[in-house]
């Protein structure tokens, strides 16, 4: 680093400090000022997005496609408490609408098709083992129909376009029938048995069965014609199909092989099945419903049910990936995540935690993965992902533009199972990482990118036993490597890491010893570390979060879980000390919560945690009341080195002991000046100068051999220079300046000084 001289003081008495600068001239400026703006960081709940009230999904719910109104429907129970009437929701592509349905019949299991040429949904149902009803639903009405016969079990049902015939078939005995608007006829024996999905294929002007036992059977309206493929769907029951016209090809999805339940996709091309592969997908699940939405061409998919948790969630298909489009509009309420900012995207990543509620990521350890842009999140469901976890670490690798996830606990809990995996998350797939050798398997531990080498560094966390760890370790892109120290901080979980870019350093913040509830503050330098011994500290604690600062250079930390019970306090390290904040909208005790910091919108992020009741699912920003900033204005003119420039170095905030204003592109060993004033001029002068400072405060250095002035101006630690206004200006004394032969001057620079 350039070492500057030591900066005097023209027009004044030397022996003022600099910072002195700006608490006087607030003294004076006030008076000339009718209302300076005065401001604070503060914390803001953030809104969270509402969810999309859709229908609730219970088994056997069928789903079909309206062509006349050109939406999907689902029918449903009107109200899951007890017996009642059926309910019809559809679906347009954004949203659910639960439509008339007047005289509606009762709820008992269903089977629909939507009869194109007749526009009515055609409704089967059988009431405690009697007959089987039939009833139609003209888009606000239904009616029960009295045909002569019926199927007794009907169990599958699809539309035939081509013969304009609903086809069902029969589980009572394996027979199939079609309904032609005013009567069931009884077409074949024998057919298929055990289906587990049907579904009409109109590029071949068939329906096509697919039977538990992975048999491909097609039906032309007369006959059922089983067909030798070379792949299939593993034998399976309960799997959700539709007709894609646009493609033509039938898609599958899910099931249940028994043991396990299914999470893949096939489509039928009319002579194969073929296996799909998409990035995303909905979870494992059975009984879901599909349909194909000819308007928008996407397959529509709707609930299903893991084991005995129902799902009521939407997915569409577009032949290539599945996307998720609802109802949950946020990650449900949990705590032990992890968070960090990609900043390559621009996106703030989610990922695991102990959850709370019934959704479509259910309850306990999450494998779940969130994106939020800054005003809505997403949720990205992926074939291949790291198994859920809790008390994980996870940071942000800026050199391959991935985030890294770290070991944690599967089970929720330290006794139930602990992982010592590595993942990276690209935006687009999970790929797990591999190593010779590495940190063996915790939770609790602490993981943060160290900017300055180039290396993720780890520290500490716990087995499954309740064993602390005292070790460092840090992560290249490639392999691990065990890093040693002669001083070290002691053993520890549930502690903070956080890379402090301004000075080069990674920050260690309290965590839980064998000791108790520890309050210390620790520095690794990329080889040793070193503890820090501030004039003020928070109080002990253990699962509070950090994260850095970037626009304020500083390390920001909030809550956890300290001596006295839950605390709600936020603190920053300026690479001194940690400075208090007095916060006028603290966002309530909390603690094992997630900050990031999302660079483009200069906040911190914070989602979930623990309070004294509950799991959380709030998101709150941290953000200052004024926005310190350094902009410059007007022109400068040439010296004999070019024009020079003046700019800040550091945040204009309240209490940056280190913001300095520096001179650039200034003759080597040159006399250089600096002023500040409150009130900016336009005085044209010879040369094509300008000044832009009426009365001045002056600050002269020496500039190096590489032409740099730097004047120290310490913002004192005062909330009543909030929001207030300065300028600047530079001028370098230079025989070659383009003011008479005597100087060169720089642009203006306006610095409002920020929280």
């Amino acid at each position: 680093m350039t070492r500057h001289p030591e900066p005097s003081r023209v027009g004044a008495s030397h022996d003022r400090r600099n910072a002195a600068l700006w608490l006087s001239m607030f003294a004076w400026m006030t008076g000339l000022f009718a209302s300076p703006t005065y401001g604070q960081t503060g914390w803001s709940r953030l809104s969270n997005q509402p969810p999309m009230v859709s229908p609730a999904w219970v088994r056997r719910s069928p789903m079909t496609y309206d062509t006349v109104r050109n939406e999907s429907l689902a029918v449903v129970p009107f109200d899951l408490s007890g017996p009642g009437p059926v309910a019809v929701w559809a679906y347009d592509g954004n949203a659910w609408l639960q439509r008339p349905s007047q005289n509606a019949p009762a709820w008992d299991g269903h089977l629909a098709a939507f009869d194109s040429i007749r526009a009515r949904l055609v409704l089967t149902a059988q009431y405690f083992g009697g007959l089987v009803q039939t009833w139609e639903w003209d888009g606000a009405t239904w009616r029960q129909l009295f045909p002569i016969r019926a199927p007794r079990l009907p169990l599958l049902m699809t539309f035939d376009a081509t013969r304009r015939r609903v086809v069902a078939w029969d589980e009572n005995d394996y027979s199939t029938w079609e309904w032609d608007g005013t009567n069931w006829t009884r077409t074949a024996i024998p057919g298929p048995i055990d289906p587990a999905g049907m579904a009409y294929d109109a590029a071949r002007g068939g329906v096509v069965l697919l039977t538990q036992s992975s048999e491909t059977w097609l039906w032309n309206g007369t006959l059922w014609a089983r067909r030798s493929t070379l792949h299939a769907p593993p034998p399976h029951h309960g799997s959700a199909m539709a007709y894609d016209s646009a493609r033509q090809r039938l898609v599958l999805f899910g099931g249940s092989t028994g043991p396990s339940l299914l999470r893949s996709t096939w489509e039928w091309d009319g002579s194969d099945w073929i296996e799909r592969l998409p990035t995303s997908a909905p979870s494992a699940r059975f009984y879901s419903a599909a349909t194909y939405d000819a308007r928008r061409q996407r397959v529509v998919l709707f609930g299903g049910q893991e084991a005995s948790t129902p799902f009521s969630d939407t997915w569409e298909w577009d032949g290539t990936d599945w996307s998720y489009r609802g109802p949950e509009t946020v990650p449900a309420a949990r705590s032990g995540h992890a968070m960090i900012h990609d900043e390559r995207r621009q996106i703030s990543v989610l990922f695991g935690g102990n959850r709370t509620g019934i959704g479509t990521t259910g309850v306990g350890t999450g494998d779940d993965l969130w994106e939020f842009d800054g005003t809505r999140w997403t949720y990205r469901s992926l074939l291949l992902q790291p198994r859920g976890r809790v008390s994980h670490a996870m940071t942000f690798d800026p050199v391959r533009g991935v985030a890294l996830v770290f070991g944690g606990y599967w089970s929720g809990q330290p006794a139930g199972g602990i992982l010592d995996d590595l993942w990276s998350w690209d935006g687009a797939r999970w790929t797990q990482l591999q190593s010779t050798a590495g940190p063996g398997a915790r939770g609790g531990h602490a993981l943060a990118w160290d900017r300055a080498r180039g290396r993720a560094v780890l520290f500490g966390g716990q087995d499954a036993y309740g064993d602390r760890f005292a070790d460092t370790w840090t992560w290249d892109g490639a392999q691990w490597q065990q890093r040693t120290s002669t001083t070290s901080p002691a053993g520890r979980s549930w502690h903070a890491l956080c890379f402090d870019a301004a000075r080069g350093q990674t920050l260690l913040f309290g965590g839980e010893t064998a000791g108790g509830r520890v309050a210390d503050t620790w520095t690794w330098d990329g080889t040793s570390w070193l503890q820090q011994n501030p004039a003020t500290s928070p109080s002990a604690r253990k699962l509070h979060a950090m994260t850095w600062d970037s626009a304020r250079q500083r390390v920001v930390m909030s809550g956890g879980f300290g001596n006295a019970g839950i605390l709600s306090d936020t603190w920053e390290w300026d690479g001194r000390t940690w400075l208090p904040q007095a916060v006028a909208r603290p966002h309530g005790p909390r603690y094992a919560h997630a900050l990031a910091y999302e660079e483009r919108l200069g906040r911190v992020l914070a989602f979930g945690g623990n309070d004294s009741a509950q799991r959380l699912q709030e998101a709150w920003a941290y953000e200052p009341g004024v926005r310190g900033a350094a902009t410059p204005f007007g022109t400068g003119c040439a010296g004999g080195a070019g024009v020079p420039s003046l700019a800040a170095v550091g945040p204009p905030i309240v209490g940056n002991r280190d913001f300095a204003l520096e001179l650039g592109s200034a003759a080597p060993s040159s006399t250089v000046l600096i002023g500040l004033t409150d009130a900016a001029i336009h005085q044209p002068l010879p040369g094509g100068c300008a000044l832009y400072l009426p009365s001045v405060t002056i600050y002269a250095t020496q500039s190096s051999a590489a032409g740099l002035g730097r004047i120290g101006t310490p913002i004192p630690l005062d909330p009543a220079l909030s929001g207030v206004t300065v300028f600047a200006q530079g001028f370098v004394l230079d025989p070659q300046g383009a003011f008479l032969g005597l100087a060169a001057f720089t642009q203006g620079l306006a610095i409002r000084i920020g929280d």
